[in-house]
């Protein structure tokens, strides 16, 4: 009996074209007999939680670092987790070993059009060993044209991000060390803001743990377009005037200091807001960074005329204000600048081309409610919330927060040119939004 089913095994495997199973005890084997074939490259891509605990493809291909190229990707679910002790262990087991491999966060895949995400092995871009679950190992080796495109395009994806969490220019907040503490003091130290003139607590108290679940539009969204338009007009050893306008926390800062430190120059920097729990928070990063920073609590109404600046940046700021509000804004940071000086900034546009409604429906309120949850699973128990008291201050900041209508994106850019400004860099972008994907104007204004 056993060699009549052995024989309907053969026969089943021996009929197979693109596609088979693989005998977990087999995983091993295949590979060497790959790898004795003459492939030159492997890039293999795993969660990080079964590849730590399921060593054995890891062992295996250890073992031939020497004899073939091998890349590793470890998918983590947030960016906070790529410098989680376990996962650099695991990436100094493999420089030891001879693999270059890298921990990407799949929370960064969300505003892209990508496949559902699986792991897999690729062999010289011809041939995988997938595994569509996350729950059972089903190994499949296949050929098929359409799932080595998919693999393709994962690491696209990861090869995007490698670079940029890999490189000088990868931005670390210490938003673990903060965002308790932000919570705390927002109770004492929160006003009011453009949007509530009571209070802004239902903002300023929970922002800095959204952004751990990265939720809401913060710089980091437009990374690449702030490291490298921030003091462009600046030249190494210089000390240029900055004037952050309007910040929920002390990411803009961040930005600021980073591309500064980058750049070589030593810029004075004033930070102005409304209320004093972003401004606290920018005094705590500063002191961190032993930097010296002016803050004041005032907004760009209020600011003194006298007061110049060779740079004005802040993020997502605009949209915050309505109708000639938006044009006032502008005009004064116009007045505020040097002759020669820039001002750094993105703004959301929402028109016939990239619609968004005014007042969210209830079903993408509890969308956005049901995601800070989820995403709360990593978290919760090392924050001071429970997954229910953030779905709570999630659902109330859905149903708060308002991103203002100011025109059409042609309306915007000539408002800019008729308020005096040269365009001097343009950038449309689309990114994951918070309750819906949003397109971006990342623009560089230079007096």
């Amino acid at each position: 009996m056993y060699q009549e089913i052995k024989k309907l095994l053969i026969d089943y495997y021996s009929n197979i074209e693109n596609e088979a199973v693989i005998p977990p005890p087999l995983i091993s084997t295949i590979i060497e007999t790959l790898i004795q074939k003459g492939i030159s490259k492997i890039v293999q891509v795993s969660f990080f939680e079964n590849a730590y605990v399921d060593k054995t493809v890891y062992s295996t291909l250890s073992k031939y670092s020497n004899r073939c190229e091998i890349e590793r990707f470890y998918a983590v679910q947030y960016l906070k987790q790529v410098h989680d002790k376990k996962c650099e262990f695991m990436l100094s087991q493999d420089k030891r070993n001879n693999i270059n491999s890298y921990a990407i966060a799949l929370s960064k895949a969300q505003s892209e059009k990508l496949p559902d995400f699986f792991e897999f092995i690729l062999f010289d871009n011809q041939i995988a060993i997938i595994n569509q679950s996350i729950y059972v190992c089903e190994n499949i080796l296949t050929e098929d044209l359409n799932v080595i495109t998919k693999c393709k395009e994962w690491l696209e994806f990861f090869n995007s991000q490698k670079e940029t969490i890999y490189s000088t220019d990868f931005l670390q907040e210490p938003l673990m060390q903060s965002a308790d503490m932000m919570y705390e003091v927002a109770s004492l130290c929160c006003s009011h803001d453009h949007i509530n003139d009571k209070s802004c607590l239902w903002y300023h108290s929970v922002w800095q743990y959204f952004r751990l679940l990265d939720i809401v539009s913060t710089p980091s969204w437009h990374h690449d377009f702030y490291v490298n338009q921030l003091f462009e007009n600046s030249k190494s050893g210089e000390s240029p005037s900055v004037l952050i306008s309007g910040t929920a926390d002390y990411s803009m800062l961040a930005y600021v200091l980073h591309t500064a430190n980058k750049r070589k120059v030593n810029p004075g920097i004033t930070i102005i807001d409304l209320c004093e729990t972003p401004l606290f928070a920018c005094r705590w990063y500063a002191k961190k960074l032993n930097k010296s920073i002016n803050t004041l609590k005032t907004n760009i109404f209020e600011l003194d005329s006298n007061y110049k600046y060779d740079m004005i940046c802040a993020d997502a700021f605009l949209t915050r204000f309505k109708g000639k509000q938006f044009i006032d804004v502008l005009n004064l940071w116009y007045n505020h600048l040097n002759n020669g000086g820039i001002a750094v900034t993105t703004i959301r546009v929402h028109d016939e081309n990239y619609p968004c409604p005014t007042v969210p429906s209830e079903a993408d309120v509890q969308k956005f409610k049901q995601k800070a949850i989820q995403r709360m699973e990593v978290w919760e128990r090392h924050i001071n919330l429970t997954s229910e008291e953030m779905g709570e201050k999630a659902e109330a900041y859905a149903r708060t927060m308002v991103s203002n209508y100011l025109g059409t994106r042609d309306y915007i850019l000539s408002t800019f040119v008729g308020c005096g400004f040269t365009i001097k860099y343009i950038e449309d972008a689309t990114v994951s939004g918070e309750l819906y994907p949003s397109h971006y104007l990342r623009v560089v204004l230079q007096r």
